[in-house]
Parts: structure tokens; sequence; C-alpha cells
């Protein structure tokens, strides 16, 4: 993974962009940026910056006389670093809002097409460190304080994920997956580098000013600053907003035929309410074939969403949009069953997401009739196979583990039939097994209660289980799906007590590395960290030190990750505080993460909160995230 740094400043008056005849050019951020591997000395570039200002700081109060030749001292002799100039301008002087929320997009958008651009040319992926000054929210009343009225970093971050999530979903290059963008705020007035981007904006925004007329001296020629300096502002790095204004780049989408990427944007909340009823108006006007060709397309794009735990509220917004454009498109006698199972089954695992189970149960008895009827009308089970394997994540959630292992034992009965068929016919004759990504899922979705009800009963079920995981692993090709089957037999040999094989399992899914080194990577998931959790709470019997050390290095690089990842996130914060509450050194650590967990408010699945509460008070908290377990 390649590491870039970025420092940002803005220039300009974002609420006044849009007065008439007030600016020639509109505000924006900007600065400069460099690769880790160039090794730039931050300190002596702070020296340089120093000694090039003479005592002054903000741009714009230099006098105009000697402004133009400080401007352009201090500019070449930064780039005798091997730094880039770069510039994210509001070129179509778009308002978003107010100026805060225009101020938020350019940056974000900025940074989005920097990051891909990045992407594009090292061809692999980026991790951007960035360092923006402070700004005012000019939403909020104007104090003289120093720590409030400014946009909290919070909102830079929200921003910036959600944004990054849609472009994933969108783009499914590993190098996009992998890539990650950090942020931090500093003080524009203190912070000699940000200073820096201050003159590299300032002298952007006002390139025009007769200052800048100022002329030098350069290998025998005079040439003014302004001719000097723009060069330093390479083209591929000057960045317009949304890449071109909004109506031309819907209107290119919808030109191309790339309606699926239009919709999609739509459902984010990323296009105006004028230009969402373009782009339905032309897609109802499309042939029933390019209507349904599209709509599954973008269904991909919603379910590539999915696998963004965290943002919940950027998932929500998208399903209610696609299901108000569904809505659209039957009142105008279009009907995609397809399409509309997609989104069903998307809300489901949505809800399971955030567990909100209290709400699934209403949907798989709307649901049924729905998918049964598709299934005989079109003679293919996708549907009936997914909607049973989620009805059986569901029944785990609630506790029901034998009616989940019920569910799956049908579904795959259903698929043996089906093969069977197949190979009996005169048609197609084959005698070898045939591999099935599907059952695979249904199996492996089996081994998680099995795993759960070994707890109870190892010795009725962990024979029976280890012979579903090596069945289920043997149904998949590609490493992206085995390595969620070798966590769960991790997961099976923790809970039976094997910590040598389960660590070894553990590894394995990482791609043969130490679980110290994915846990220090960017492609770890939040799943990855709940098994690694998982096998630390199980076996820290046999090696409390080893779990004490897992669990507080994932509190060190993970935490805010875990709160912010739903069900799941708080499974694993569980799972950490447990590990944590045993140490005499870090208990008061995992005591406050459990405690900030129940005092949160958000969802927690009741057997979650009752262990909590059972490692709070001193007892077996592990005893009571594995009680009520059916069979």
């Amino acid at each position: 993974m390649k590491k870039y740094v970025i420092y940002l400043d803005e220039s300009g008056d974002f609420d006044r962009d849009l007065e008439p005849g007030s600016h020639k050019n509109a505000s924006l951020v900007g600065g400069f940026f460099y690769s880790r591997e160039a090794g730039v000395d931050e300190e002596a570039l702070k020296r340089r910056i120093i000694v090039s200002l003479s005592g002054e700081n903000h741009a714009t109060d230099i006098d105009r006389e000697k402004k133009g030749l400080l401007v352009y001292d201090l500019l070449t002799s930064a780039k005798e670093y091997p730094i880039d100039f770069v510039i994210f301008q509001n070129d179509v002087k778009k308002k978003i809002v107010n100026s805060t929320q225009t101020y938020l997009t350019v940056i974000t958008e900025g940074l989005i097409q920097l990051l891909k651009s990045l992407v594009i040319t090292e061809n692999e992926p980026i991790e951007l460190d960035v360092i923006a000054g402070f700004r005012k929210d000019t939403t909020q009343p104007v104090t003289n304080s120093y720590v409030t009225g400014y946009i909290s970093l919070s909102d830079y971050r929200e921003r910036l994920v959600e944004k990054l999530s849609i472009e994933k979903a969108k783009l499914r290059s590993e190098d996009i997956q992998g890539s990650v963008i950090h942020i931090q705020l500093a003080d524009d007035k203190r912070n000699t580098l940000l200073v820096l981007c201050d003159y590299i904006c300032n002298f952007w925004y006002t390139r025009q000013a007769s200052a800048f007329s100022a002329q030098v001296e350069v290998d025998g020629e005079t040439k003014t600053v302004r001719t000097l300096l723009k060069p330093l502002y390479k083209t591929e790095h000057v960045f317009p907003l949304f890449n071109t204004e909004e109506n031309e780049h819907v209107i290119r989408l919808v030109q191309d035929g790339v309606y699926a990427d239009a919709l999609f944007e739509a459902c984010a909340g990323m296009l105006t309410e004028t230009n969402v009823n373009r782009i339905r108006q032309g897609f109802i006007k499309l042939k029933p074939k390019q209507i349904h060709r599209q709509l599954s397309n973008l269904a991909d794009y919603i379910g590539d969403l999915l696998i963004f735990h965290g943002q919940n509220a950027l998932i929500e917004r998208m399903l209610q949009e696609a299901e108000a454009l569904y809505e659209f498109l039957v009142e105008n006698g279009i009907e995609d069953a397809r399409f509309y199972l997609d989104l069903e089954m998307y809300r489901l695992a949505h809800l399971s997401n955030t567990n909100q189970l209290s709400r699934m149960e209403a949907i798989f008895a709307r649901l049924e009739k729905d998918v049964a009827k598709y299934t005989i009308q079109t003679l293919n089970i996708e549907y009936l196979l997914i909607f049973y394997t989620r009805k059986a994540v569901y029944l785990q959630d609630c506790r029901r583990y034998a009616e989940s292992c019920k569910i799956c034992d049908e579904l795959e009965f259903i698929l043996s039939m089906a093969e069977d068929a197949i190979k009996n016919s005169n048609f197609l004759q084959s005698e070898n097994e045939i591999r099935s990504e599907r059952l695979g899922k249904i199996l492996g979705t089996k081994l998680q209660a099995l795993i759960f009800l070994s707890y109870a009963n190892r010795e009725t079920y962990e024979q029976s289980a280890r012979e579903i995981s090596e069945r289920a692993m043997d149904q998949f090709e590609f490493f992206y799906d085995l390595r969620r089957q070798y966590q769960y037999r991790a997961d099976l040999e923790a809970v039976c007590g094997n910590r040598a094989e389960a660590f070894s399992w553990l590894e394995k899914s990482y791609g043969e590395i130490g679980w110290k080194e994915h846990l220090s990577g960017n492609r770890r998931t939040i799943f990855d960290l709940y098994h690694l959790l998982f096998v630390a709470a199980l076996t820290k019997g046999q090696d409390q030190e080893l779990s004490v050390e897992i669990a507080n290095l994932v509190y060190q690089s993970a935490k805010e990750e875990l709160y912010e990842g739903g069900a799941l996130g708080s499974r694993c914060i569980w799972l950490l505080g447990d590990i944590l509450c045993g140490d005499k050194r870090l208990k008061g650590r995992g005591r406050a993460a459990l405690e900030r967990m129940l005092r949160s408010g958000e969802r927690v699945e009741e057997h979650i909160r009752r262990a909590c509460e059972e490692t709070l008070a001193g007892r077996d908290g592990l005893k009571a995230f594995f009680e009520q377990v059916d069979e």
C-alpha cells in the first residue's frame, strides 16, 4: 500500500460565491501532498517556509507591493522538496445548503478524486493521511472561542467515509477496496505547513491579481511571477467540483446509457431533485430488457454497499430511496420481481446487521408468498435459497439454533434433489460431484448454529460440526469465500478448546500471516476482529496473556470502529471487555468499554447485555453469552 500525506487549507468566501460580480474565481480548498517514500523532511521544510515569510503570516494581509515576490520565493522554495501542489475548486460556484456544507462537499469530493487518481497512477491501494486547517462553522453563532464554533472532526470523517463507501460500491477494483483516508485537524495559524497551504491556495485564487505581475529574472529572461508560478500547479492535480457541473454529469450518464450509476447516485442523495426526476423519466422510456438489466446492476451496487458495516445511515437512506424508486416504476406500469426481491433481501440483511430483529418477522411472513410465486413461475430457486438462508441466520440471532439447523437441512435437501434430477436426466450426464457456492453458504450457516450448540453439548455436536465444516469448504473455489469458512472453523476449534488449531485456521483466513500483521493492515474487516476476539475469549484460560494482548491491541486500533459496527460491533466490544476485565492492569479499560456500550442506548442484543452485566458483576459472562440456546 502506497502512503501519502496531504495538508489542506481554504481560500475565498463560500458564502459569497453566488453574489453577482463579487468574485471572478470560486472559493477553493488546496495545499500540497507527498508520498511517504519521498522522505520529505517536514521540519526542514518548516524552517525554509519561516525564512521565506520573513515574519509575515496570512497571505491576504501582505502588502500588494511586496506580495508577488514574497509568494514567488515561498512557493519556489517549497517546490525544491518532493511535494505536489493540489487544488479542489468549486469551479461552477455551486452552493449546497450553506457555505459549511459547500466547503465539506468540496474538500470531500476533492480528496476522493485525488485518491482515485493516485490509485490509477500507482496501481495499488492508497492510504491518505490528511491534515486540514480548522474552519469556522458558519451555521453557528460566531464566537471568540478557540474550541467551539468550528466544524467538528466527526463531520469530516462522516462525509469522507460515506463518499468513499459509495465509490467502493461502484468501483470494484481491489485497489479501491483496500484504500483508506484518515483525517485530522490543526490550527492553520500555528501550523507552519498549513500556512504554506494558505499561500498555495491564495495564489491560485487571486492569480489574476496585479501583485503577480511583478517581474523576476530567471536564466537571463524576465518573466512575471504569475507566468513562473502557474506551471507549479499540475493540471492533473487541479480538481473541479464533481469533476464537472452536475447537470452535464447527469446528461453524460444518461446519454451513455449508464442508468444504474445515475440511479445509484440519485438514491445516495448525491443529486438534486430536478436531476433525479430527469433520470427517472428517461429510465422508464427504455425497453423492458434494458430496464431489467440496469436494475440488476443497481441492485449489485446496493448489495456491495452493504459490506461496509458502520454506514447504517447511508444504507438506510439508500434502501428507502431504492424502494421509492420501485414504487415509482410500478406506478408507471413497470414491475421487476428480481429487483423487488433483491431490495427485500437487502432490507432483511440490514435489519440483521443493525439488530432490528423485531421488524424482521413480519417481513419474512409477507415475503413467503412472493418468494414461492417467483420460484414456481420462473423455476428459479435462487431467491428461495437466499430467503430461507436469511431466515436461518435470523433464527440464530434469536437464539433458536435447532430451528435454524432444520431450515439448513431442508435447503440442502432441495439442492440435492435438483442435482439428482439433473444427473439422472437424458440431457446432462455428470458423475462428478457438483461444487455449489450456494450449498457452501447454507452449510456455513448451519455450522454457525452447531458452534453454539457445541458449547453446551460438545459430545453431541462436535463431530457433525467438523463434517459440515469440511463439506462447506469443499464447495468454494475463491479465497474470499473460503476465508469466512476458515474463520467459522476457528470458532469451532475455540469452542472445543483447541487453541492452537483455532489460531492456525485464523491465520489461514488472513492469508497465512500472523494475527498481529493482519490487525495492523487496512484489509482487515469487522468480521476479522470478531472472530479474533471470539477465539481469544474462548481460549483465555489456556493463554490469558495472549488473549489480553489481542484484546488490548484491538481496543487501541479499532475501538471507535467497533462502537460504530452495529450488532456485530457490540459483540466485539463485549468479548473485548470480558477479556480485559480478567487482567488486573487493564480491568479498568475493560469495564469502561462495557459500561460505555451499555450506556450508548444503541440496539444491543439482550444476551450480550446480560453477558456484559455478568462480567461487570464479577461473574462468568461467557456463560450468559451462550445461555438460552435451544436444542
